[in-house]
């Protein structure tokens, strides 16, 4: 039987709901049942924070962004970083043999030391949460689902066991999932193992070259 088409944050929610054995809804942004205001209070905050767990391909989005005309005292020049930027991954450089490494974040603004604002521009990498539903991840969008329905069990279903169920499911089973098949397909390293990372290590590739 084919899985279901999910292209809509009512389907997500209808999916949680189904876990947990409670009443599907119509439209989670209109129903005035409690079910559809668990999942509203929840849906926004889980979403977030599961894009947080991980560098995931189908949230990965590239910006050029705006400086600010006041940058702290200490820092050279001050970015500003998109709305709907959730984890920042990387500054994008031309040359990929010296990349900047001089920044930080603070608030919403990454603040970079060696570039210069008005002849040159910053542009990065990062984790959006306005990626269309329709293009997430299969495995992310069953982590999604075991992450909501812990959420709102108690609420919905006034089952502490329940929730405890699906955080274990979630933990145990979804979540490493999701994020070892994303994994397997990038040369991040991210799923490598400990032989390769000491491979990729600046200090253990420049000990080799003076020998």
């Amino acid at each position: 039987m084919a899985l279901p088409i999910v292209t809509t944050a009512t389907d997500i929610a209808n999916l949680a709901l189904s876990e947990l054995g409670a009443r599907q809804l119509t439209d989670i942004e209109t129903d005035t049942t409690e079910e559809a205001k668990a999942c509203r209070q929840h849906f926004t905050r889980v979403r977030d924070g599961l894009l947080r767990e991980h560098q995931w391909n189908f949230a990965l989005t590239r910006a050029e962004l705006s400086a600010t005309t006041d940058p702290p005292t200490e820092w050279g020049t001050a970015w500003t970083l998109p709305a709907n930027c959730v984890r920042f991954i990387r500054i994008v450089t031309e040359d990929p043999v010296n990349p900047v490494r001089d920044f930080a974040l603070e608030g919403r603004l990454l603040l970079v030391n060696g570039v210069d604002k008005v002849t040159e521009k910053i542009n990065i990498v990062y984790i959006s949460n306005a990626v269309a539903i329709s293009a997430w991840d299969s495995l992310f969008i069953d982590a999604m689902v075991f992450a909501l329905a812990a959420k709102i069990a108690n609420r919905v279903a006034q089952n502490p066991a329940m929730a405890t169920d699906m955080v274990s499911k979630f933990k145990s089973l979804a979540l490493p999932a999701a994020t070892n098949a994303d994994a397997r397909e990038v040369a991040s390293g991210e799923n490598s193992g400990v032989h390769w990372l000491v491979s990729q290590s600046q200090l253990v590739n420049a000990r080799r070259a003076t020998r």
